[in-house]
């Protein structure tokens, strides 16, 4: 959105309309990505533990909300240093 309304500023013609309908149809494979349904598995690159776990809180909130049990997940941090 940043970049967009740099451009607004530079005389680009985008709509403010441009620019939400640009998020509202936003692909960003990898970030919270269906891979399977039955049982459902998705997938999350956050590139750090933060960026992971308030993905997460929103995606449970939004989704799953008032569903019984609580979905499963695995975090895997490869390259960073990471305490439970």
């Amino acid at each position: 959105m940043g970049a967009a309304r740099i451009l607004q500023n530079r005389s680009y013609r985008i709509s403010d309309e441009n620019i939400a309908g640009g998020i509202a149809t936003m692909e960003w494979p990898g970030r919270l990505e269906r891979l399977q349904t039955r049982p459902d598995v998705y997938l999350d690159g956050a590139h750090n533990p933060g960026g992971g776990r308030g993905s997460w809180r929103d995606f449970l909130e939004e989704n799953f909300a008032g569903a019984q049990g609580v979905p499963d997940f695995l975090e895997l941090c490869a390259t960073k240093r990471w305490t439970r």
